[in-house]
């Protein structure tokens, strides 16, 4: 009996060592904050970040073009191409709920929700190294600081790489998520007119338009542009958030055909039928094939190089690597889904905006030191070796906290979409302690965080309302 006791205790301290490191690895491993988490995209965010970080650590060489040569004639100048490949991401993602609306699989999203997310998403970690780096490591004006602050650093040519060389990118991604809604409300209102296939090509047709007024303004007869303050960083050139709407729309395409194959086309297939599901795999295969040879082509061949609109044909050639991604075999994927590079890619972001400032700390102290031929792939692992720990502090303070407020901010508008209980689950949907935090850090006065401000507060008060309505024991309301 004795050793039974004795037995039963130590199995009893090793269900709650057991427990208490579940709950440590959940936390010490970050989370997606997808909806709907994909781990090949993950991996996908991370190949992109460290190109990125390639390219810098390449460029940081004194002289790496030699003389008599352009940049484009190296194959590592190509690896800037990172940020175009979180471009297409972007694109992809975040058009996700408005193409299954387009398609009719679900209902309108909420414009408001929308841009609530993605202030929680990118603002804090963003403003947390905007104001470490712009003030302590690389000071800067206030005024400087400020143009950052509300993400538009692409105002003028002086501000766009004043205080980190990759926030230029941030403010064109923020410029974009602003209008995002109203592309696709854009092809809502031609789809009434045209049909929606006809209204898909008539809007990605005319964000290619755009984007080639703003990279060719001179063809356009409009080359005064050029040199106009403001317009020539914020409307035409590649700081300008015009010049990557091609980019974009690749990966809103990749999500309007993943939509229709997923949502649309496997719904109409009759019970039983793998031909749809084998001719997507086949065709996944060769897109990523295709995108992968594409990418080669575009790094090293001249004549390819030579050819209009590089920016949209790598997005094309990334958009196919998407695409295979998606629909490909599985074992196409299983590089991309190994822990090394998801857990790269959930911090892949704050990774990102540190990983600069990091190489500039140590890139040039490593000159002296070192060989030409080893100098990219030094510096290239020692700003790894800088930047991860930096990255996973920035996402565990300034980025997880908010993951909670963002998925409270959908679940709550899901809940006010469906029949209202009179039950204290209502008092839940309050937010407290990381949704406080949340809605003080969206208190700005930049337009993004104004929408996302009047938004929370506007749902923050239906739910009083409602709270106030089921203590006195009105008839709920029924909203269908």
């Amino acid at each position: 009996m004795a050793d039974a006791a004795i037995a039963a205790e130590g199995q009893g301290v090793l269900h709650k060592v057991g427990a208490h490191w579940d709950t440590w690895r959940k936390y010490l491993w970050p989370e997606s904050g997808a909806l709907s988490p994909n781990p090949a995209l993950d991996g996908l965010r991370a190949v992109a970040a460290l190109l990125v970080l390639l390219f810098h650590a390449w460029s940081l060489f004194p002289n790496y073009v030699q003389r008599g040569q352009t940049p484009s004639s190296y194959p590592l100048w190509y690896a800037k191409t990172g940020v175009i490949l979180f471009f297409v991401l972007s694109g992809f993602l975040l058009f996700l709920p408005y193409a299954q609306w387009l398609f009719g699989v679900r209902e309108q999203p909420s414009m408001l929700l929308f841009y609530k997310r993605r202030a929680l998403r990118v603002i804090p970690a963003y403003w947390v190294s905007l104001l470490i780096i712009g003030v302590l490591i690389h000071p800067a004006g206030l005024q400087d600081i400020l143009i950052h602050l509300g993400f538009l650093s692409n105002m003028n040519w002086y501000s766009t790489f004043s205080i980190n060389g990759v926030y230029w990118t941030m403010a064109i991604e923020v410029q974009f998520y602003l209008i995002l809604p109203l592309i696709a409300l854009g092809m809502s209102a031609l789809a009434r007119r045209i049909g929606v296939k006809l209204a898909i090509l008539a809007a990605l047709a005319g964000l290619f338009a755009l984007s080639v007024l703003s990279t060719y303004p001179t063809l356009m007869g409009a080359g005064d542009l050029v040199n106009t303050p403001v317009v020539s960083s914020f409307l035409v050139q590649y700081a300008a958030m015009p010049f990557w709407l091609g980019v974009f729309g690749c990966g809103i395409a990749c999500s309007l055909i993943y939509t229709y194959a997923t949502k649309v086309h496997q719904k109409n297939e009759a019970p039983g039928s793998s031909g749809a599901s084998l001719w997507s795999q086949r065709s996944g295969n060769y897109a990523l094939f295709g995108g992968v040879v594409l990418l080669v082509l575009l790094s090293t061949n001249p004549l390819v190089q030579a050819l209009p609109m590089q920016q949209e044909l790598f997005g094309l050639g990334y958009g196919f690597i998407l695409f295979g991604v998606l629909f490909g075999s599985a074992i196409l994927r299983w590089p991309l889904a190994t822990p090394a590079l998801r857990f790269l890619g959930l911090i892949s972001y704050s990774f990102y905006i540190w990983h600069h400032a990091a190489l500039l700390l140590v890139g040039y102290k490593l000159q002296g030191l070192l060989q030409a031929q080893y100098h990219t792939v030094v510096v290239f692992v020692v700003g790894l070796i800088l930047t991860l720990p930096v990255a996973y502090l920035s996402y565990q303070f300034a980025e997880r906290p908010f993951i909670m407020a963002r998925r409270r901010a959908h679940e709550s508008n899901a809940m006010n979409k469906q029949p209202v209980e009179a039950t204290v689950q209502a008092a839940q949907i309050f937010p407290g302690g990381a949704t406080t935090i949340a809605r003080r850090w969206t208190l700005a006065l930049s337009s993004v965080t104004f929408v996302a401000a009047v938004a929370d507060w506007g749902q923050h008060l239906t739910q009083r309302v409602r709270q106030i309505g089921e203590r006195r024991q009105w008839p709920p309301t029924v909203r269908r």
